[in-house]
């Protein structure tokens, strides 16, 4: 099965890629069903479809290399295409880039890490022209693309590094724990998987972080909550991760901006499109993100898939998914105001005998009211409650008001959580 179809539409070269049955494309991919040589010095490409960073790191690159007059692509919330490098005439070269170029020791190579801070649409264009100009005044032979970047991040650098001549183009994930090479040359070839990038670049540090899984039940609050602890946890100093482990059915960032901007019914009707159905695959592949994650990070945030309730008796942690939970070393179990949700959830724990390392119970109440956040750090568990986790209100940015009231109970997790591991509540089903 290939994993994109180009349609060519005279002054528009659009590629869609296409999403695999049941498990997640394969690096191998690259070389099995490569990008055909195309000039596109007259034309623009377009890119549509979900995808992994690194296709779209490819797709970028292919761009760059055959002389693409413009890169766009339309995100599942947009309505009309995003063009985004090279730069549109009048855009400034001043301002922040949300990315750092760095050399790479003991290589003619640069690296470039994303910042993870999310990019106004309307700044994209210069912000890539920024990230081009400066690497092209670095002109390294291989270029690394990693950090916390969306897709277009991607697509837009590794087309800067194609038209800078760079001989490899490169892809480093942490929770991969592996890059993939993009751009290959005499000394590499598209897809070749390399293991050890993430020791040279310090992701993979020798010692192990905290994973966090936060669990309960659907549309209880878990993404809203984890993307609000992981921007809390930037401000402390520590590294982090949130990893969506519901891979058959993700919650990302563009939902919620779409919630805010077109309404819960366009938003509902664009992520069932991403949706699929659980495999052994998915499984296997979350598993193995929890587990890379940890060595990259001093706490990866990680956000559990809600279970199977379309039964009589709910599945919170179905038996082929229990694996994924034991990759976790503290739980924050939250549930509705209300509901017996928390019950379920330490029942579910309780028979895989990991209910000890529940760290924390909270309730979630007045969805729509004004986000604040109270934990009782002297119960074990802690006991807590949080107001104002309607999704709409992330995508507005009003959430960002509890980020700070989260960071003692963050820091006591990445920071000290030795003494939880040592205490006897925790011990207990380890």
């Amino acid at each position: 099965m290939s994993w994109y179809t180009l349609h060519d539409g005279n002054s528009i070269f659009r590629m869609e890629f296409h999403q695999p049955r049941t498990a997640l494309w394969t690096p191998q991919t690259l070389t099995a069903c490569p990008l055909p040589a195309y000039d596109l010095a007259a034309r623009d490409v377009l890119i549509t479809g979900r995808a992994p960073t690194w296709m779209y790191a490819a797709v970028g690159a292919w761009a760059g290399q055959n002389g693409a007059r413009r890169l766009g692509v339309i995100r599942p919330q947009d309505l009309e295409p995003l063009w985004f490098y090279p730069e549109p005439n009048g855009a400034t070269k001043h301002g922040p880039s949300y990315a750092e170029l760095h050399a790479w020791e003991d290589r003619n190579g640069c690296v470039l890490v994303f910042s993870g801070k999310q990019t106004p649409d309307e700044e994209l264009p210069s912000v890539a022209a920024r990230w081009a100009q400066a690497i092209e005044e670095a002109r390294p032979e291989e270029l690394l693309l990693t950090g916390v970047g969306s897709s277009f991040h991607y697509a837009a650098a590794a087309a800067a590094g194609a038209r800078s001549k760079c001989q490899i183009i490169a892809w480093h994930s942490p929770i991969e724990g592996a890059s993939i090479t993009i751009v290959g040359g005499l000394r590499g070839l598209a897809g070749q998987v390399h293991s050890r990038t993430g020791l040279w670049l310090g992701f993979d540090r020798g010692c192990e972080g905290h994973v966090l899984g936060v669990v309960g039940d659907p549309n209880s609050g878990k993404s809203v909550l984890t993307m609000v602890l992981a921007d809390a946890m930037k401000q402390t100093g520590q590294s982090s991760w949130r990893l969506d482990c519901d891979l058959a059915s993700p919650t990302q960032r563009w939902y919620f901006s779409s919630l805010a901007t077109h309404g819960p019914e366009i938003a509902q009707n664009l992520r069932k499109g991403c949706k699929r159905a659980w495999s052994p695959e998915l499984i296997d592949i979350a598993t193995r993100y929890l587990a890379n994650a940890r060595r990259g990070f001093d706490l990866v945030v990680a956000d559990f898939p809600g279970g199977r309730h379309n039964a009589d008796l709910p599945q919170r942690i179905p038996a082929d998914r229990e694996r994924m939970f034991r990759e976790v070393d503290s739980f924050l179990v939250l549930a509705r105001e209300g509901s017996d949700a928390a019950v379920g959830w330490l029942e579910a724990l309780d028979r895989l005998g990991i209910a000890g390392r529940v760290s924390a119970i909270v309730t979630s109440h007045s969805p729509d009211a004004a986000p604040s956040w109270e934990l009782d750090q002297s119960a074990v568990p802690f006991l807590g409650r949080v107001s104002g986790l309607e999704r709409t209100a992330f995508g507005k940015g009003q959430l960002q008001a509890i980020a700070k009231e989260t960071i003692p109970f963050l820091s006591g997790l990445a920071g000290g959580f030795v003494k939880y591991q040592e205490s006897d509540w925790l011990r207990r089903g380890h």
